[in-house]
């Protein structure tokens, strides 16, 4: 699929579980949206946006999920999964891409996430008043 171009979006991230490293592939075919019939939920990185952007132009509504590396780190060790190493790793890696020059030039709102209810109703609000 991508020597032929059928991604919108697709990412490798090498990783370090359990100090293990490999290698994770991600992506978004072209053929698995089609906005003609449905809207889509995407999460995606900073990268993946852009690329979203290039390929449905004025058709994306983007947010920022803002919350502080703390309460990060502590609803990740509440998932019973979390790998210290792959913590350093993901937050290095999300602090470098997701700069608020990048973010501020890329994403069309920023919606903090310290009450999940309250974020949820937030972006309904913007959804709602865009569709």
């Amino acid at each position: 699929m991508l020597s032929n171009n059928e991604f919108i979006e697709c990412r490798t991230y090498n990783t370090l579980v359990n100090n293990i490293p490999d290698i994770w592939y991600y992506g978004v075919s072209k053929d698995s949206i089609d906005l003609s019939k449905h809207n889509y939920i995407v999460v995606l990185d900073i990268l993946g946006l852009i690329q979203f952007k290039k390929h449905y132009k004025d058709n994306i509504i983007s947010f920022f999920i803002n919350v502080d590396e703390q309460t990060r780190r502590s609803r990740c060790i509440d998932r019973e999964d979390f790998d210290e190493v792959e913590w350093n790793r993901r937050y290095l890696d999300d602090k470098e891409k997701f700069t608020q020059e990048v973010i501020n030039k890329e994403v069309d709102y920023v919606v903090d996430n310290y009450d999940f209810d309250k974020c949820v109703g937030e972006i309904i609000n913007i959804i709602g008043g865009n569709l």
